[in-house]
């Protein structure tokens, strides 16, 4: 299949042809700009058709911008909650540490506890303290 041109006003693509386009001899091609259908339509119409185009074009861009806006709004809401998952997951690190020294300290008082002398009295006595 041979080269394709679009047409300026309809923006449609069509093989470069006579089938589709009039010839001319001002364009590189041969051809017009606009293709048979767009040629052949009153200037009103086509002034409609390219309003058409505006408006679809803005209407795109209105979406887009919409939606962008939708995702920074769902970005700032998982924002928030990777940030509360963090501090849960802090949280939960924290405890768990406290749980760690609180397992160690008992198990020191244990130890210590059993290497304390079996009676008062020894410990007294050892240091020279008279109870009082």
């Amino acid at each position: 299949m041979g080269t394709k041109k679009q047409c300026c006003t309809c923006k449609k693509r069509f093989p470069a042809t006579e089938e589709y386009f009039w010839p001319s001899g001002r364009n590189k091609d041969g051809f017009q700009s606009r293709c048979k259908n767009c040629h052949n339509l009153k200037e009103d119409d086509i002034a409609e058709i390219k309003v058409a185009e505006v408006l679809r074009t803005k209407s795109i861009f209105q979406e887009r911008k919409r939606a962008g806006a939708d995702a920074d709004r769902l970005n700032a809401v998982i924002q928030k909650c990777l940030a509360r998952e963090i501090d849960e997951l802090n949280d939960l690190v924290e405890d768990h540490h406290r749980l760690e020294l609180l397992e160690d300290a008992q198990h020191f008082s244990v130890v210590w506890a059993n290497e304390l002398p079996r009676s008062g009295g020894e410990f007294l006595e050892d240091e020279n303290v008279t109870a009082g």
